[in-house]
């Protein structure tokens, strides 16, 4: 079997805090099958240490793209697609988030195993909670409970397809051009894979943690944000996608009624909390996510 050569890319914007601890996971991989070319922290526009943590790497496979400005995480997904990284040397980049660990020394070699079957060209990993620390994580780990039951639910769909941790074969990236305004940029990425009749896979057992935000604030803006997205990307790809997004209603309900058995304190607070979203983004009473694709940062998801 041949070994399938990788770039690892990681958009970046102020991750200081964890940028280090990320590449030492990575480094630490046991790369089964696979042959890792590069890692490459594209900064965009940051204006803390991030740039000099990755500088300070006696590895030839580590290096920084630091760009001086800010132009949003969509715009520099097109510069990693199509100018960063060398597809004459990689067949498939994964894509990490900044701000999350990978949970084991396998992740990477999971999320490649499926390129070898099929005409499979974009895998999605699997994002965990790590152990909560403030009340409001607390809260959303009814939000966790939700989404774990809805990737079981429906494993090859959009729902599985987060930023967080994705593997993107080179046929597919040199044709994908995100709009720089786009919110959900990882379910662009997941209709285009479909667009273009590739395989898609979802890789459970390939874990990355991250951290919910920490504060009702920080849960507003990521609820606006799939809110919007959802919208541009029926501007993007038509009313037929909302298909894939059809969840079960008897499904749905029991689901909810067992997060509530679950957690019937937390439980209270998190629906009080989306349905106060949900009204409040029906009569427009919350601002806008920012049309030119640099949105708020949700700074308590950053405190790994």
């Amino acid at each position: 079997m041949e070994k399938i050569k990788f770039t690892v890319a990681i958009p970046a914007l102020n991750e200081e805090g964890n940028i280090r601890r990320l590449l030492e996971s990575i480094l630490d991989q046991e790369f089964v099958d696979c042959f890792l070319v590069e890692i490459v922290v594209v900064s965009d526009g940051s204006d803390d240490k991030t740039a000099e943590i990755v500088r300070s790497y006696f590895d030839d496979r580590v290096r920084i793209v630091d760009y001086s400005s800010r132009k949003g995480k969509s715009s520099r997904l097109n510069d990693i697609f199509h100018k960063i990284i060398d597809w004459n040397k990689s067949d498939v980049a994964i894509l990490f988030d900044a701000d999350i660990l990978l949970d084991n020394k396998t992740v990477v070699s999971r999320m490649l195993k499926p390129f070898f079957q099929g005409d499979t060209k974009l895998v999605a990993g699997n994002p965990r909670q790590i152990k909560p620390k403030l009340f409001f994580e607390k809260v959303l780990q009814v939000s966790a409970f939700l989404q774990d039951s809805v990737k079981k639910k429906y494993p090859n769909s959009v729902y599985t397809c987060h930023g967080r941790i994705l593997a993107i074969h080179k046929n597919l990236a040199q044709k994908v051009i995100v709009p720089e305004e786009m919110v959900g940029n990882d379910a662009y990425i997941y209709f285009s894979n479909k667009k273009n009749k590739y395989d898609y896979k979802y890789a459970k057992d390939a874990i990355v943690l991250f951290r919910m935000p920490g504060n009702f604030n920080d849960f507003k803006k990521q609820f606006l944000r799939f809110k919007q997205s959802k919208k541009m990307l029926i501007g993007a790809f038509g009313e037929k996608i909302t298909r894939e997004y059809v969840i079960d209603k008897f499904f749905y309900r029991k689901s909810v009624l067992k997060s509530i058995s679950k957690f019937p304190f937390l439980g209270l607070i998190y629906y009080l909390s989306y349905l106060y979203l949900l009204i409040g983004t029906k009569i427009r009473v919350f601002k806008r996510v920012s049309s030119n694709g640099k949105w708020d940062v949700s700074v308590s998801t950053k405190e790994l």
